[in-house]
Order: C-alpha cells, then structure tokens, then sequence
C-alpha cells in the first residue's frame, strides 16, 4: 500500500514538473525612448502568475490571476533615488545625461564586438518564437560614422533572421549626430523548456554574456 501511495506522488510530482516546463509564457513588450529617456511596460504571464515592470516608474508589480480577478501580491520599487536626491541633483542633469550617453556608444560597441555570438543566438530564436505583429522602428546614429555603420549593418542580419518568425524592424541609420529613439510594441510566447535551452545557449558564450552583465548593470 505505501508503494503505491509513493508512485502515485512520484507520478504527480513528475506531472507538475512536465506541466511547468512545458507552459507557455506569453509576454508583451512596449518600449519607447528618446536616448537615455526610457519609458515603457513589460508583462510576462505564466499560468496564474502575471508580472509587469513600468520603466518609467522603475515599478514591479507580481499579480495573480484567481477565478477571472486579478490580485496584486507585491510592489517592489527598483528605483532608490528619491526626490531630494533628484533636488540636489538638478543642476548636473546635463552632465548625467552626456554620460548617459557616452555608457550608451559603449554598450553598442560591445555589441559590434558580440556581433558572431549575437546572430547564432537570433538564428536559433525562430525555431522557438513566434512572433505576434511585432514591430520595432529606430531611429540610430551614433556621431561616430564607422560605428554607426557597424550597429546598423547588425541591426539589419537581426531583422533579416527574425523577419521569417513575425518581427519587423524599420531602422532609419541618422549620420552626425548622436540619436536613438525607438519605437517597440513585441508581443510573443515561448515554452519554458525551449526559454532555458535559450538561456543555456546564451550562457556558453562570453561576450555575450559579458554584454549581457553591462546592460543589467547599466539598467
């Protein structure tokens, strides 16, 4: 008797698990910036968890979804500057928003130099995405020309990749000027399983990873 309770809780464990990793997680993107001005929200559902981050606030919000009503669970503010440091701050906003600027030509720099390790990761992403009328216009120009050309020429193989899966870049390459302004709206689902052979892919490869470190940083 107790070996068949055992394989019954063996097989509903093993049940739970196959549930869970073979889930789908629907999320939705919409970004919109004007250089280092970012102002967007990104939900993520999985089965009766949502989870939604506004960048503008610097918010995350954890939800749960019980019999048709939406239940909020926790508010972490991600921001610690508060408002008399903003007050102290103001009269070096110009400054703050030059370096802003100067991390941001350095992490597209990076990116030329992940250029290999980021296409591999994109040609993979279509056998596992698909896409639902996602679009992304950019407007991109770095001062720089030679760099200028770099990211955009990267920008167009992404597009060329993932065009086949349901995402649309339109991107406007701007010459002597330092500008990127985008406009996203990506929505698109991904299994569990398929989202950690992604991750895994991603972490076998170096620069990619250390991009990956700057962009959490500078976040």
């Amino acid at each position: 008797m107790l070996f068949e309770l055992l394989m019954v809780f063996l097989i509903i464990i093993i049940v739970s698990v196959l549930i869970l990793i073979f889930s789908k997680i629907h999320i939705d993107i919409l970004f919109k910036n004007s250089n280092s001005n970012f102002n967007g929200l990104i939900t993520i559902n999985y089965l009766i968890v949502q989870i939604k981050y506004n960048l503008k606030k610097q918010q995350l919000k954890i939800n749960l979804h019980l019999k048709n009503k939406t239940k909020t669970i926790k508010i972490i503010n991600t921001n610690k500057q508060d408002e008399t440091d903003k007050s102290e701050n103001s009269n070096t906003d110009e400054t703050q928003q030059d370096d802003k600027d100067k991390e941001i030509k350095q992490l597209l720099k990076d990116v030329s130099n992940a250029k290999v390790d980021i296409l591999e990761i994109v040609a993979y992403i279509p056998k596992i995405i698909k896409f639902n009328n996602a679009k992304i216009q950019l407007n991109l120009g770095l001062a720089d020309s030679e760099l200028t050309t770099k990211v955009t020429a990267i920008i167009y193989s992404i597009g060329a990749v993932l065009y086949p899966a349901g995402l649309y870049i339109k991107l406007i390459p701007v010459y002597g000027e330092f500008r990127i302004k985008s406009n996203m709206d990506i929505k698109f689902d991904i299994v569990i399983f398929n989202c950690l052979k992604l991750i895994v892919k991603i972490i076998r490869k170096p620069k990619l990873r250390k991009l990956i470190k700057k962009l959490i940083s500078y976040a």
